[in-house]
Order: structure tokens, then sequence, then C-alpha cells
């Protein structure tokens, strides 16, 4: 288990767990993509790219894989309409599970677990997008308007730098993605390829992500996150899509 994803992960575990609760309802799901919330698993019946018989595919059969999630990371950055009114741009990043194109290799099951914690990896992806946003921003704050600082810490998604919100947003995405693609190779290279005793067995990656989710929850996709996404246009009155 010793990979640069561990290191990010311990990383996170030392944030404190500060619960913003959502007030509102929100739709988390659109007929095409399930957004990761922590009351909405993933279920065999979401996997409408079927069971795939292409032949591509017989290696994961053969090493016993028996789902293939399709997974990603959306973004949305929406600027005030106004900004001599409001100065604050708003970052919406949520986990994204799409439905047509995630396989089922095998009619027998006993691996899909594999697909919820890899949902549950970009998750902690996306968690690592929003830190560094509120890191960057805490510290222009402190450096530049001790006023705001208050304003960062309620809210994580925010971007108080007119202008800067898709750079900003961008980069950690990118950075989010990196990592999601990098912990996800390495699970499954514990679970499908490496077969000696340095392997991680599915209990201690499962443990590994529920911690890294617990200490992170901070940073968690909320509801109105994922309505972001499937809306597609901004969900406060007072903004516009950035372009």
């Amino acid at each position: 288990m010793k990979n640069a994803s561990y290191t990010i992960i311990i990383a996170i575990l030392s944030c404190s767990s500060i619960v913003l609760h959502s007030q509102d309802e929100y739709a988390i799901e659109s007929e095409t993509h399930i957004f990761w919330q922590p009351n909405r698993t993933l279920l065999i019946t979401d996997f409408q790219g079927g069971n795939s018989a292409d032949s591509k595919f017989n290696k994961d059969r053969e090493l016993g894989r028996a789902v293939i999630p399709c997974l990603g990371i959306f973004m949305k950055v929406d600027i005030p309409k106004n900004y001599r009114k409001n100065k604050l741009e708003k970052v919406y990043f949520a986990p994204a599970f799409q439905k047509s194109c995630s396989l089922f290799l095998d009619n027998d099951t006993s691996n899909f677990r594999d697909a919820q914690i890899q949902f549950d990896m970009y998750e902690l992806a996306t968690r690592i997008a929003r830190t560094m946003i509120w890191e960057t921003h805490a510290k222009m704050a402190i450096e530049n308007d001790s006023a705001l600082i208050d304003v960062i810490i309620r809210n994580p998604d925010t971007i108080l730098i007119t202008g800067l919100g898709n750079i900003f947003a961008g980069r950690a995405r990118d950075s989010a993605m990196n990592f999601a693609k990098e912990i996800t190779n390495a699970y499954l290279n514990d679970m499908y390829f490496k077969k000696d005793s340095a392997s991680a067995s599915y209990e201690d990656w499962r443990s590994l992500i529920d911690k890294g989710l617990r200490k992170s929850e901070r940073f968690a996709t909320k509801p109105e996150d994922c309505y972001r996404m499937i809306k597609n246009k901004p969900i406060l009155k007072r903004y516009k899509t950035a372009k």
C-alpha cells in the first residue's frame, strides 16, 4: 500500500471535520447521470451499458472484474451579475456516474462493490479540489483582507478573487482527476494484478477510503452541487454562468 495516493489521503485526514448541512432538497440524479451523495449507493440496474460481450474486456473477465463504472468530475463556475454589489464567485464540483457507458461484464456480480468504492474515490478526489481552492483563498484573505476569513471558513466553495474562478477551479479539478485516476489504478492493481503479501485487501482499501471521507466531510459534495449540474444553469438568482 505504499504509493502516492496513500500520501495524499493521509494529508486529507489532518483536515478538521466541520459539517456544513443544507436545509433544502435538491435533485441529485438525472436520466443520464448519478451524482455522488452519501445516501445514494450504486445499484446494478444503474449500469445501463448492459452486459458487454466485447472481446476487449476478456482480460478483465479473466481477472475477475465484474463491473466497469464510467466516472468523472463535473465542474461549473458562476459569477455575480453585478460585481459592484457582490464579488463572490461560486464553484460547483460533483463526481458523476454516467449510466449509459457503465458496464457489467458477468452475471456474477460478487465484485460489484468495486463500483461503489471507485465512486467514493472520485468523491474523495473532489474534496481535494475544494480543499485546494479553500487553502488558496484562505491564504489570500489572511494576507490581504482579514475580514474575509470568516466568509471563507463558512463557504469552502467560494472564490473571492474576481475573474479568477475558472482558472482556480480548472486547476483544482485537473489535480482531482489525476488523483482519482491514480488511486483507482492503485486499487485495481491491488485487487487484480498484484498477487503478493504487499497487496492491500478490499477491506484495507474500504477502511482507508471511509476514513478519508469522514475526515474530509467539511468539503463534501452537497445536494446543491449535484443540482447545479442537472439544471445546467445558475441556481442562485444573482449569478450567471462564467464564460
